[in-house]
């Protein structure tokens, strides 16, 4: 046997001799030299000063969020450092030559089990293998001279937790630093019709390559030149009446995409961290007609999916985790858009800036045997230099919190404004709602870096401890006299036709985005939001329409779909001045929208500039995109100071609008604003359906302020989200029976109360997702919209930085407080060095709520601490002193 001279190794040489010496190979650990050697690139990332400082951030931040989670994680450098390295190489080889190899071919397959049915062609080989004979020698004559084959059934020791490990812990490094990738596809064998077509189509591709090399075609001309390539070979074939061995290259495709391996977590795992090169992209390797191993590069086959997709779409609607969900078993029959997407999601993420919580998403539909593996993949594939010891997590709920925590540890933000239903993890033979989002669609967005670290201070599944911001007023409808006005200038002036025109203007995906709401049956017609948003602007006064277009401009500036708010139609000249005339001279005084129609006021005169600027602003209310923020806009009152108003949609009658103090400074295309109730964490249990709903009815805030008043002594709130689970049909009786001289229809058709909704994921990032919860009497069910977008600039003159600083004190367990971690100290926790001068002074409006902590269940909970800053009766601001603020908790519903 070919060992390395100086390297004992029993496993290795036990599973030469058992596996291995029969084939004439073997297997032989490497030098640290050659193990560093081989992985180089990988091991300068994560021995740089950079990558130990980033690693000790992370942690030290983890350890303040939550002292049990700090300990599931590792610097990987300590697992390059354990790990040891072994290839399988030819037995003839010399000692010397064994223990040293240039490079390596790494094998990606999937486990046999007795359950996945292998092709006929997949013959055993010997005990201890995992894959099949003809794989086996085809994988050996892909070696270069002095080339190893790594392969993790054989050459990790599978049963040593230490050594599993630290192959774990840098398997990004093995993938990542093979020579060329082997994917077995052993359930695959292709028919002669099939196999003939996938020859003929790999030849037209490898023509493809070579003519653009040759040519050094780039740009437009490499993309046309591409576009027309296969359908004139196509031609060629089908003038010279063989067209019929072109036919069954669907079916080639789709065999070769319905195969096992594309539903395994650590295959996507092994494939996303190949670098995809175009001399050595990872090789597809299934069974031809009579046995033979065929091979087929990676990118021809995704070459063929999108090429054969451009004429067979996805059905209507299904997009994102839905169609990667849908896709995650075999089946030919699926359409190539469905199939295109299977090997989609395995080419490597390229922006550097992406949010790691996209790395979990995306990975989140593929299946592995353990739950805890999805973490290992995530880390790996977002490049953060930690490995996962696999303790904490045997669910997939488990994984998403525990990565949701540790992305907020990296501070990045994007966890608190991805869009899903709230998590449920298990506990104590029980699901807690979490304050966490279960993400149910891939994350758009980069990464959100948090200006206030400070201002999020402890977490665990049940609750999140943060600052918010607290607004007092309620979201509004426009009011009855606004509405009028609003379809009178819609009508007289064509503005349908004209917001038709601004929908036609825009790229094919904005398009896409506003269609799919328009689609949704559970929403108004797109009209009818333009009539909200023309009297909801007529409400809020000519000035906070005029800096409307400003403000548009800025927060969309990195809007996926375009900015808005820099563009006036041409067609609006008339329009505009019919505007402006309908517009008050007192914007502060709003009717309200029970009262009488107020007499028309003469029109408030403009400059040329501000004429142009209310130009820019009707078309900027009247453009399509604003649905994408809401398809139920309402306005939120603001004080002078804030803007007046921000645009954001219906919430509970019952609900509070609060934005976490680290989003504050987000874009308002962010879904940055949270619904809060009060909440008592000791009340009573909850009662039934029927009995709470007559105690407390579920109506918007459009109809009634029945908010119970703030508890800051107490300081605990719940985050409400929605009620697709309840028995809708049972409630809009007993609203109907309640409430029947009420005006309820137009206030909860933009909420859509079906009677068995379905979860809403991709058609509308922004829609409203409906669940109710009877926490406790006498708290009401309620319904409310989460996310919620707030179009303003609400936190004006809250100086970022130093919110988060004032005094906390630990929470003291027993009194529905979350127990002290093992290394909290009991004390009080030091004040702010700036002390009380320096904090900011807030509107009476919006209230600071410092030291919050949120935990939900059902619709989970938010539970805020007084923190500073509160209104005082005569509406001037109370300033609280270090020693008057209360820590808090937050609590849920058992």
């Amino acid at each position: 046997m070919a060992t390395a001279p100086g390297i004992q190794d029993s496993y290795a040489e036990w599973k030469t001799s058992t596996a291995l010496a029969g084939l004439g190979q073997a297997l032989v650990p490497q030098s640290d030299t050659n193990k560093h050697e081989l992985l180089s690139e990988v091991a300068q990332l994560t021995h740089s000063d950079e990558s130990r400082a980033r690693v000790a951030a992370i942690l030290a931040r983890l350890k303040e969020l939550n002292p049990e989670v700090v300990r599931q994680f590792h610097p990987k450098l300590n697992a390059l450092s354990d790990l040891n390295l072994r290839m399988i190489r030819p037995a003839s080889a010399s000692p010397e030559a064994a223990g040293r190899v240039a490079s390596y071919i790494a094998v990606s397959y999937c486990w046999h089990y007795p359950q996945w049915p292998l092709a006929a062609a997949a013959t055993p080989i010997a005990p201890g293998w995992e894959i099949s004979e003809p794989m086996m020698k085809a994988v050996m004559r892909l070696c270069q001279p002095d080339e190893g084959v790594w392969l993790d059934k054989l050459c990790i020791n599978q049963d040593d937790a230490a050594d599993k490990a630290a192959h774990i812990g840098v398997m990004d490094a093995i993938y990542r630093s093979a020579r060329r990738t082997a994917i077995l596809l052993e359930d695959i064998q292709l028919s002669k019709e099939e196999e003939k077509a996938g020859l003929i189509y790999r030849g037209f591709y490898e023509d493809l390559v070579q003519a653009v090399q040759r040519a050094s075609l780039e740009g437009e001309q490499k993309a046309r030149f591409i576009d027309a390539y296969i359908p004139s070979r196509e031609k060629e074939l089908r003038d010279k009446q063989l067209g019929h061995v072109l036919d069954p290259a669907r079916a080639f495709t789709a065999k070769v995409l319905t195969a096992r391996w594309f539903t395994r977590g650590w295959c996507a795992h092994e494939c996303r961290m190949n670098k995809h090169l175009k001399d050595s992209s990872p090789l597809f390797m299934c069974f031809g007609a009579d046995g033979r191993v065929l091979s087929f590069e990676f990118r021809f086959i995704h070459y063929m999916s999108v090429y054969l997709n451009h004429s067979d779409r996805a059905p209507n609607g299904l997009a994102g985790i839905e169609q990667s969900t849908d896709v995650n078993h075999p089946d030919p029959g699926m359409l190539l858009s469905q199939l295109w997407f299977k090997i989609q999601r395995l080419l490597p993420e390229r922006r550097v800036t992406v949010s790691a919580m996209q790395h979990l998403v995306t990975i989140l539909p593929f299946d592995c045997l353990k739950k805890g593996d999805l973490m290992s993949i995530a880390l790996n594939t977002a490049g953060i230099p930690l490995y996962f010891d696999g303790s904490g997590c045997q669910t997939v709920q488990e994984v998403i919190w525990t990565f949701t925590v540790l992305v907020l540890a990296a501070n990045d933000l994007v966890p608190l404004v991805m869009l899903g239903p709230p998590l449920r993890v298990p506990s104590a033979g029980q699901d807690i709602v979490s304050w966490a989002i279960h993400p149910n669609q891939p994350i758009l967005d980069d990464e959100v870096q948090n200006p206030l670290p400070g201002s999020i201070t402890a977490t665990t599944s049940e609750y999140i401890e943060l600052d918010l911001l607290v607004f007092e007023s309620l979201p509004l409808k426009a009011s009855r006299e606004s509405q009028d006005r609003a379809a009178r200038l819609i009508e007289e002036h064509s503005l349908d036709a004209v917001a038709d025109a601004l929908l036609s203007a825009l790229p094919e995906d904005a398009q896409a985005a506003v269609r799919a709401v328009v689609n949704d049956k559970r929403f108004t017609e797109l009209h009818s939001v333009r009539n909200r948003l023309i009297s909801l602007a007529l409400d809020s006064g000519l000035d906070w329409t005029l800096a409307f277009p400003s403000v548009m401009r800025q927060t969309t500036s990195t809007f996926m779909y375009g900015t808005m708010g820099d563009h006036a139609h041409p067609g609006l000249e008339a329009a505009v001045h019919a505007f402006l005339a309908l517009f008050t001279p007192d914007p502060a005084v709003v009717p309200s929208t029970d009262s009488e129609p107020q007499p028309p006021q003469p029109p408030r005169t403009l400059t040329p500039g501000q004429l142009a600027t209310l130009h820019r602003a009707l078309t900027t209310l009247l453009d399509p995109r604003l649905l994408s923020f809401t398809p139920s806009p309402r306005r939120l009152p603001l004080p002078p100071a804030l803007g007046t108003a921000a645009l954001t949609q219906a919430v509970s009658c019952r609900s509070y609008v609060a934005v976490p103090a680290a989003l504050a400074h987000l874009p308002g295309w962010h879904t940055r604003a949270w619904a809060i109730e009060p909440f008592d964490p000791a009340a009573a249990p909850r009662m039934s359906v029927e009995d709470e709903i007559e105690m407390a009815p579920v109506v918007s805030s459009d109809v009634a302020d029945w908010r119970a008043p703030r508890d800051d002594a107490r300081g605990t709130w719940r985050r409400v989200y929605g009620a697709e689970k309840y028995p809708w049909g049972r409630i809009l009786e007993v609203l109907k029976k309640r409430f029947a001289h009420l005006d309820l229809i137009e206030s909860a058709a933009p909420l859509s109360l079906p009677e068995s909704p379905v979860p809403y994921h991709h058609q509308c990032p922004h829609a409203p997702s409906l669940r109710r919860r009877c926490a406790n009497q006498p708290k009401p069910c309620t319904f409310s919209t989460s996310p919620i977008t707030l179009l303003a600039e609400h936190n004006a003159g809250v100086e970022q930085g130093s919110l988060g600083n004032h005094n906390r004190r630990p929470i003291a367990s027993g009194l529905g407080g979350r127990p002290q971690h093992p290394e909290e100290p009991q004390t009080e926790r030091r004040p702010s060095q700036h002390g009380d001068q320096n904090r900011p002074v807030h509107p009476p409006e919006v209230v600071v709520q410092d030291d919050c902590e949120a935990r939900d269940e059902e619709h989970g909970a938010v539970e805020v601490d007084d923190g500073g800053i509160g209104a005082g009766e005569d509406g001037c601001i109370d300033s609280f002193s270090d020693g008057e603020r209360d820590g808090c908790r937050a609590q849920e519903a058992s």
